[in-house]
């Protein structure tokens, strides 16, 4: 989906794509694709939206550790309903990655970060709940990390925001069950599948 903002002069386009990754690929993938920039990652470590409670924490190898260890405990007690995705089978989805990315030119993106730096932030706050048409609640693992560069090299200015196949409340944890915010996802973003 596209939009340009009103908030960021001049205007920026958004764009919005959603990965959906598979319990087997979760770690890597979050690992290789969130955590890591390469050599041109930048002092931004990813940051909990969801759950409220931690929100603002910065993500740590401990947590990180604990999330994947209670995903993998959830799913050995045999709770896990694996989705009947449009790829043609079942899977059990271990994360979703709802990538915001802004394009313009870059000095004007520079330049607006310069000005108000949390002007991006608000706007991928904005746009995730614009794609996830509300699907995104409490009971979830939100983590979101911004990089500045495609895989690449060149600039781009995007955020990862990261739902894991995990629901917390308090000490509680369980599966996430995923699929209503999948099907509002598809009516508004472009989803790849990594299985």
């Amino acid at each position: 989906m596209k939009i340009t903002s009103k908030n960021i002069k001049p205007k920026i386009e958004i764009k919005a794509a959603t990965a959906v990754v598979s319990m087997e690929k979760a770690e890597s993938y979050y690992n290789d694709e969130v955590a890591n920039e390469g050599y041109l990652r930048k002092c931004s470590p990813p940051i909990i939206m969801l759950p409220e409670e931690q929100a603002g924490d910065t993500v740590s190898d401990s947590w990180l550790s604990q999330i994947f260890e209670q995903m993998k405990e959830v799913r050995s007690l045999g709770l896990v309903k694996p989705l009947c995705l449009d790829i043609g089978y079942n899977v059990d989805i271990g994360l979703v990655d709802i990538r915001v990315s802004f394009h313009g030119f870059p000095q004007h993106i520079h330049s607006s970060l310069q000005v108000n730096s949390n002007l991006f932030f608000e706007e991928n706050a904005r746009h995730l709940d614009l794609v996830s048409q509300g699907a995104i609640y409490d009971q979830m693992i939100l983590v979101s990390a911004i990089h500045y560069f495609t895989p690449r090299g060149s600039f781009l200015l995007h955020y990862h925001n990261v739902i894991f196949g995990l629901r917390k409340e308090k000490n509680l944890v369980g599966y996430l069950n995923l699929e209503d915010l999948l099907s509002k996802l598809e009516r508004k973003t472009k989803i790849c599948f990594v299985v």
